[in-house]
């Protein structure tokens, strides 16, 4: 169950609703194109910020990066399916609270503001 607050504020005869961040807002979902990438990046912008990225092409394998320390890839009970992802076009990039990631021809990039990340695709995986 999701709770939100919502606040709202006379001004001036206006009147504006604020919301405070929900457990969505904490979480960003993306898919790399073309390589087909799911990724998740939980509790953005906090210190305890997570980006897992879903590799399908390993089986139940995903990366996974904290702000802290070198990216891992562990074995996940299941894959992500988010409903609506959004798309990060090859050659583009996107941050997400401490990471930036970018799409590849052949995979993804993502790194965190400590300079550890990763780069995965279907016939490599380099983890830093």
């Amino acid at each position: 169950m999701v709770r939100r607050l919502t606040i709202a504020i006379l001004v001036a005869g206006a009147t504006t609703v604020l919301v405070a961040p929900s457990a969505e807002a904490r979480s960003r979902t993306f898919r790399a194109k073309p390589s087909g990438i799911t990724c998740v990046a939980q509790q953005v912008g906090e210190p305890t910020a997570t980006l897992r990225c879903d590799l399908p092409f390993l089986g139940r394998r995903a990366v996974f990066l904290r702000q802290q320390g070198k990216a891992q890839i562990k074995a996940v009970p299941r894959l992500l399916h988010p409903p609506h992802p959004a798309t990060l076009g090859r050659g583009h990039d996107a941050r997400y609270g401490a990471f930036t990631c970018t799409s590849l021809r052949t995979g993804v990039t993502c790194r965190a503001g400590n300079g550890h990340g990763f780069t995965v695709g279907r016939s490599f995986q380099l983890t830093y």
